[in-house]
């Protein structure tokens, strides 16, 4: 996973962009095989005027899964970072929790269709469960 970071109309600190890397791994450490690049963009919306106006906008690429943008404001920079990253986190959770699910739901497809006698026509198959069903009702075949 690699970490890139740029800031529009803000400084970036030391301590700011230490923040953004902990925050960062933290929330995306364990998927750290799955992505392959985070870039981290803080920028001051409302410039010098004041109030909620820190934007943090993370976007993942998650190799064959997409690219996924997630954001977060706050009036200090730290809690904009600390907000998106969570949604970040969420965010790649549930598309590798998709990604799994699909994969189980094809390897059922693909096993129940391995289930089927492998020579025999359908007819066959459909002719042994009839007669196995009317065999203890006094029915011969």
């Amino acid at each position: 996973m690699r970490i890139e970071t740029c800031s529009k109309n803000l400084p970036l600190t030391r301590s700011l962009e230490d923040s953004i890397f902990r925050a960062v791994l933290f929330s995306l450490g364990r998927f750290a095989d799955a992505i392959d690049r985070v870039r981290v963009t803080i920028s001051d919306v409302n410039g010098p005027r004041g109030g909620i106006d820190k934007q943090c906008r993370i976007q993942i690429d998650l190799g064959g899964l997409g690219r996924f943008i997630v954001q977060g404001m706050d009036a200090k920079a730290t809690a904009a970072v600390d907000e998106a990253a969570e949604r970040a986190g969420r965010t790649v959770r549930r598309a590798l929790d998709r990604r799994i699910e699909r994969r189980r739901r094809a390897a059922r497809k693909t096993s129940s269709l391995e289930a089927l006698p492998v020579g025999r026509s359908i007819a066959e198959i459909r002719g042994d469960v009839i007669r196995g069903s009317m065999e203890g009702r006094g029915v011969v075949s």
